[in-house]
């Protein structure tokens, strides 16, 4: 799963087949709201980047809040199979 960051949110922008991230029914354009039950906004891009990097480790679960493009809160269990991307921080 691959997020931009702008404007403070972190939105899906390309999801790898096969995933978990399709099997929960992640879309692109959903926003992450928080990771483990903490707020995103309460992170630093430090602790983000982090949690990302420890998800390169096979069978790593984690637990994302997304707030959906039809504006619908959902949590969602994620479990890592093979690398991710890093987040990578976009400004304009």
């Amino acid at each position: 799963m691959f997020l931009l960051i702008q404007d403070g949110k972190y939105t899906v922008s390309r999801i790898a087949s096969p995933s978990s991230a399709i099997e929960a029914d992640v879309k692109i354009g959903d926003e992450i709201i928080a990771i483990s039950g903490t707020p995103i906004s309460q992170m630093t891009i430090e602790e983000i980047s982090n949690i990302a990097k420890a998800m390169n480790t096979l069978g790593t679960e984690i637990e994302l809040t997304f707030l959906t493009t039809q504006k619908k809160q959902r949590t969602a269990k994620l479990i890592s199979r093979k690398l991710i991307s890093y987040v990578t921080h976009r400004r304009f």
